[in-house]
């Protein structure tokens, strides 16, 4: 396996993160949602439905309640919401 360097970049949904990543056409987008995020499925119907941005590769990942966190911080209390991190080649 070869070793890549990669930019990775946070982007909140409520921060445009749709137009970032359509802006600069990441590798790839990693989404992590918790609860029922409005924001963050938002994200993600407009990725899956733009021609430019469909082909992205996107990883979810939802954390519930189950999994003993709180919908809007981690295990350390801080608080997360939903994010999208975008990976650059």
């Amino acid at each position: 396996m070869c070793a890549v360097d990669h930019d990775v970049v946070l982007v909140e949904p409520t921060d445009h993160a749709y137009s970032h990543i359509k802006q600069i056409q990441p590798d790839l987008v990693i989404v992590c949602l918790s609860g029922d995020d409005v924001d963050g499925c938002r994200v993600l119907s407009m990725l899956a439905l733009d021609r430019e941005t469909s082909t992205i590769p996107v990883l979810t990942h939802l954390t519930s309640l189950a999994d003993g966190f709180t919908e809007s911080s981690d295990s350390n209390g801080d608080d997360i919401g939903s994010m999208a991190t975008v990976v650059l080649n």
